[in-house]
């Protein structure tokens, strides 16, 4: 009995980590409330948001509308704002690495560029 137990645990661990949390389905509601820092829900939302949600063309106040405010406006004056996505803090209470997804707005307030960074912190 103990080696069946031991066998559907075991499968169960191999499932359960084979499944690729990091592909969850954009919820702008979650966005929105999630914060980027303090948990992980951003980043497992980001492929799925850059796929099938953030379309180039997008007006800035449709981009509002479905991912909130952004964290910082207007980055070195080249018409980018940044979301926070992820904060990294490994092992430690200080941050290792962050996750940040920057979009170009254009002149006629649109999204014509996005790109994620990811940052190592030393």
């Amino acid at each position: 009995m103990k080696i069946h137990r031991i066998i559907f645990l075991s499968f169960i661990f191999l499932f359960t980590s084979s499944c690729n949390l990091s592909d969850k389905k954009f919820n702008s509601q979650i966005w929105k409330t999630a914060d980027g820092f303090h948990n992980g829900e951003r980043k497992h939302m980001l492929n799925d948001l850059l796929k099938n949600h953030l379309k180039e063309g997008m007006a800035y106040s449709e981009i509002i509308n479905l991912i909130g405010e952004p964290s910082e406006l207007w980055v070195e004056e080249s018409n980018m704002i940044v979301y926070d996505v992820y904060e990294d803090f490994g092992w430690d209470i200080d941050p290792v690495g962050m996750t940040l997804l920057y979009l170009k707005i254009g002149r006629d307030s649109t999204l014509y560029e996005k790109k994620v960074k990811q940052i190592t912190i030393k």
